[in-house]
């Protein structure tokens, strides 16, 4: 007997294994790195997180979202004919890059207004212990690093809504799974990212701003979800074209001048050579594109099971 999950149920289940995942994930680096922030082994696996973030960002965009944009293409023109130039995901792709470039850039203008803020996360000083000849780095709790922290943690969470929407709209459950598998261990590491974020600050504020990011992937989904669950129409089809293109390109944006860009030029990611993160890139893609051919490959293996069964014949 084949046993099938209403497409909603499963989207559900998805949106709480991305939740759970992501704060817990947010939870236990806030904990441990309080732990042993500023060894050696934290800088090499933040700079390997950063490494895998890349390259599963190359694979969700050029292997999962870009060639999905001529599919939703196609059967939009079979239902209602030629898609507009207004409405076409490729104009919206570009926009959805220009939008975060936008963002990007009233970030850069509030730490302009903010000098103080500098660009290594935090604000330090050295104070002798009555113990130690060594200075010992203690870190002070401001309230520009706090709002800088909540201008990162807000940012990234209007991604991560973004993010959420291809994972709602779509309606085959083996799409869903092929973007949910990458995109669950994406999350993962950028709940690293958030989290180690705000280890300056206190454990109540990045929490909160855990739970926020958190929350926003499943938010998403559940907008995407929405559009696609009314009536048909050929208006609500166009959103759905338009938004197709738009978390494409902010995506597109995301895996290039936040994820790569960040890694080859920050400091904080020096652990590892150039080589050694070109590999850690390549795995990471490498992993996207080995799963979603696996997971492909066992649904067409079902697809053929049941075929089988349905055109059996019994004595």
């Amino acid at each position: 007997m084949d046993f099938e999950i209403d497409i909603g149920v499963w989207k559900l289940l998805m949106c709480l294994v991305l939740f759970a995942s992501n704060f817990l994930a947010g939870a236990a680096t806030i904990f441990c790195f309080s732990a042993c922030a500023g060894s050696k082994q934290a800088k090499i696996f933040a700079t390997l997180a950063q490494c895998l973030t890349a390259g599963i960002f190359f694979g969700v965009t050029f292997m999962i979202m870009i060639p999905e944009i001529p599919l939703v293409i196609e059967e939009y023109d079979e239902k209602y004919g030629a898609v507009s130039i207004f409405i076409n995901p490729y104009m919206h792709c570009v926009f959805g890059i220009l939008m975060m470039m936008t963002i990007d850039a009233v970030s850069r203008a509030w730490k302009k207004s903010y000098p103080e803020v500098s660009d290594s996360d935090i604000e330090m000083s050295q104070e002798l212990t009555e113990t130690s000849d060594q200075p010992v780095v203690v870190v002070e709790k401001t309230k520009e690093t706090l709002m800088k922290y909540a201008l990162f943690t807000m940012l990234l969470s209007f991604h991560s809504l973004f993010e959420g929407l291809p994972l709602g709209y779509k309606t085959d459950q083996t799409e869903m799974t092929k973007f949910f598998v990458p995109m669950l261990l994406h999350k993962l590491l950028e709940a690293f990212s958030v989290a180690a974020a705000g280890l300056n600050e206190q454990k109540k504020h990045s929490m909160l701003g855990s739970f926020i990011h958190s929350i926003m992937t499943p938010f998403g989904c559940f907008v995407g979800h929405f559009l696609v669950s009314g009536t048909p129409s050929q208006a609500m089809d166009s959103f759905l074209l338009i938004i197709n293109g738009l978390s494409t390109g902010t995506i597109t944006y995301i895996a290039f001048m936040e994820v790569l860009v960040d890694l080859m030029i920050n400091e904080k990611f020096e652990a590892i050579s150039e080589v050694f993160k070109i590999v850690w890139v390549s795995i990471g893609f490498l992993f996207t594109v080995g799963m979603s051919c696996a997971i492909e490959a066992v649904e067409k293996t079902r697809s053929l099971e049941n075929s089988l069964f349905g055109n059996a014949t019994f004595a």
